[in-house]
């Protein structure tokens, strides 16, 4: 019987990814001459919205006009779970499900930096190589407590976290020394959904487990209504080098489903202490969240659900007197400082490859607040679930899918030619020549000062000094490093509901101290927005 289910499921999967795609496939211009335009992602018909667009901007074109060569396609490794929200959003842009190596953009579980060796500028990964430094609690805890002893208190984003069975001694010595006064919470070092995780009570003997991790507890979290909660909020990287953070405006609220204590005979009650939905919808009195509709929720009426979302998040908030904004105002300084700590392990491993957006990432960021509303970092799931439990659940992570999609820029590209191009720019590289950008300059290193451009000046408004510094400033650049404002630009465009969160002109000070090392593509951006370029230079670049 099993067995027969099993096999009945198989083929509707099948039926599912197989199906057409959609015929019409739009384009969106760039707003840059020269420069390609990229596929436009409609939201698919479930949200019942539409993507706010500048038709002006818009190219139409059909499933036939892009045969056989530049057709649109995705791959899912049989390794990697299928999300309906993935699928429906290629599939709503007129993406076909593919074999072998001729997709545009690959789902797929964490790959090797090997991975990238044989990809070309048109193909996108949804992960870096390295992720497991973000992914795995143990190597998490090892690259924020390596920029504490650096940063000190301002590293200070996440409880102190001792990894067995390397810190059991220190562990033990730090509990006799402080007097036994702290709860702590056991976890493995590489699961999820709430497995293996224990809370431990002050003078619990606990023995040296490998493959586990011991963190404070936070004892005294922030309530709502009396039930402990955490956040999971997706953040988006599309590059390390430059690094572009990205948050998305929505997100989840997760909630025990029994009233919090730390009593000392609720500490084995996972539904007390733990907010993994994996755990509490399992609990009598878990109540599913039944809005249906972001665009119409109704604050007035009670909301006893388990799981929110930030909307409803922020509406309780102000009941409380707590200020939304100023609290994540502080939870995107963890972001922004935790994916500061792993990036040179993500840029070393994406010297595999010289296209620097050949990946982006979705994280799921799970934050906890303590009672003085300080956030802090449990883990960063570099998988996130995208399965939906709700309407709600549905709308929000299908629209978070489809606006991935949309900002990452993908591009149709023929690639019969690009196979020739590619075999006649190798031959080349062989007999010891490099070959020869759209400007005529070698780009073997991208490092070469960008050409002059004929025609009249460029007029930027603004006084004679800082008229003066963005001249000196476009003078150093390289077209590679225009390449770089481009991308810059056209992200913030495509956007959707994520907003940059880092670089910006006025946190670039703040962050620019932790990182390990100058990289010149920081550099540049960093540099544009701290003078307020105006996209004009970029634009007059590009003519």
């Amino acid at each position: 019987m099993q067995q027969a289910q099993q096999q009945a499921g198989g083929k509707l999967k099948d039926a599912f990814l197989l199906r057409p795609p959609n015929n019409t496939v739009l384009l969106v211009k760039s707003q840059f001459n020269k420069r390609p335009p990229t596929i436009y992602f409609p939201y698919p018909g479930c949200l019942k919205i539409q993507r706010p667009v500048d038709v002006t901007k818009l190219e139409k074109t059909t499933q036939n006009d892009l045969k056989p060569y530049s057709f649109l396609g995705f791959k899912i490794n049989s390794s990697t779970h299928t999300y309906n929200c993935v699928v429906n959003s290629l599939k709503t842009a007129g993406f076909r499900l593919v074999g072998g190596n001729a997709w545009n953009v690959l789902w797929t579980g964490l790959i090797k930096a090997s991975k990238l060796k044989r990809i070309n500028q048109f193909q996108k990964i949804n992960h870096f190589p390295g992720a497991w430094h973000l992914g795995r609690k143990d190597n998490l805890w090892r690259n924020v407590f390596k920029m504490k002893r650096t940063h000190g208190q301002e590293y200070n984003i996440a409880p102190t976290t001792y990894i067995f069975p390397e810190d059991y001694k220190r562990w033990l010595n730090d509990r006799e020394m402080e007097g036994y006064k702290s709860m702590y919470i056991m976890k493995p070092t590489a699961s999820s959904c709430g497995r293996g995780i224990k809370v431990i009570g002050k003078k619990a003997h606990v023995g040296k487990r490998s493959g586990y991790l011991v963190s404070k507890y936070l004892s005294k979290p922030h309530l709502l209504r009396g039930f402990k909660y955490d956040l999971r909020i997706y953040v988006l990287v599309t590059c390390f080098d430059p690094l572009r953070i990205y948050l998305f405006e929505e997100g989840l609220v997760r909630m025990a489903t029994q009233q919090y204590t730390t009593g000392k005979s609720t500490l084995g009650k996972r539904f007390v202490h733990l907010t993994n939905f994996s755990v509490n919808k399992k609990a009598s009195n878990y109540v599913p969240n039944q809005a249906s509709n972001l665009e119409a929720l109704n604050f007035e009426e009670p909301n006893n659900s388990s799981k929110w979302c930030l909307k409803q998040l922020r509406a309780e908030y102000g009941k409380m007197g707590v200020d939304f904004d100023d609290v994540f105002m502080r939870i995107k300084d963890v972001i922004i400082k935790t994916l500061i700590a792993v990036e040179p392990h993500i840029v070393t491993n994406m010297k595999q490859t010289r296209h620097r957006n050949a990946c982006f990432e979705l994280y799921g960021f799970d934050i906890i607040l303590d009672d003085h509303l300080k956030p802090w970092l449990l883990e960063v799931n570099v998988c996130p679930s995208l399965s939906s439990s709700s309407p709600l659940d549905k709308q929000i992570k299908t629209m978070l899918l489809s606006d991935v999609l949309h900002i990452i820029g993908l591009q149709v590209y023929d690639r019969k030619k690009h196979e020739k191009e590619q075999a006649q720019i190798n031959k080349q590289r062989l007999l010891g020549f490099e070959p020869m950008s759209k400007n005529g300059i070698t780009s073997g290193s991208g490092a070469e000062r960008a050409a002059p451009n004929q025609g009249s000046p460029l007029k930027l408004p603004g006084s004679p000094e800082r008229n003066r510094k963005l001249v000196e400033y476009c003078d150093q650049l390289t077209d590679d490093d225009y390449d770089l404002l481009a991308d810059l630009e056209e992200e913030n465009m495509r956007k959707g509901h994520f907003n940059r969160i880092f670089p910006l002109q006025h946190n670039i000070d703040t962050y620019s101290k932790f990182f390990e090392t100058s990289r010149h593509a920081n550099t540049v951006v960093w540099n544009y927005l701290k003078l307020g370029a105006p996209s004009q230079i970029i634009k007059h670049h590009f003519r």
